[in-house]
């Protein structure tokens, strides 16, 4: 059970305010974690090397083609394509590599936070005990 707030908090708070976490629906207690944030970086990170991958293909597949279809129009046109599909898939694969370091950081940044607002309510604790 939580404390009573100090009279000036009630001033401004009368009432207790609190939101419901997905973690625990019904709680007030608002909780969060890095695995979501690490899970959607791993993600990016995988579609990052996928597309890749693709590219690779893609490229593979053109390999030599122009030579054996010389004059076709067909073949103009289909090497446009390829050029048009290999930037929109670099330009993925290039988000992906920088969404992934991002999404990693923010990660870094809640567990850091975490650990240095913990300690702050542990100071807080402390004091309070004392006084």
């Amino acid at each position: 059970m939580p404390a009573e707030l100090p009279e000036k908090w009630q001033q401004v708070a009368p009432e207790p305010v609190g939101r419901t976490s997905p973690a625990s629906p019904g709680t007030t207690d608002l909780q969060h974690s890095p695995k979501p944030w690490t899970t959607a970086a791993l993600t990016a990170s995988d579609l990052r090397f996928s597309t890749d991958a693709a590219i690779t293909g893609l490229a593979r597949a053109h390999e030599g083609l122009s030579e054996h279809t010389r004059g076709l129009g067909a073949a103009l046109a289909l090497d446009g394509v390829r050029h048009s599909w290999e930037t929109r898939l670099k330009a993925v694969r290039d988000e992906c590599a920088g969404l992934s370091e991002i999404l990693k950081g923010v990660a870094l940044t809640l567990g850091e936070l975490d650990r240095e607002i913990g300690g702050q309510f542990t100071r807080i604790r402390h004091t309070a005990a004392r006084d």
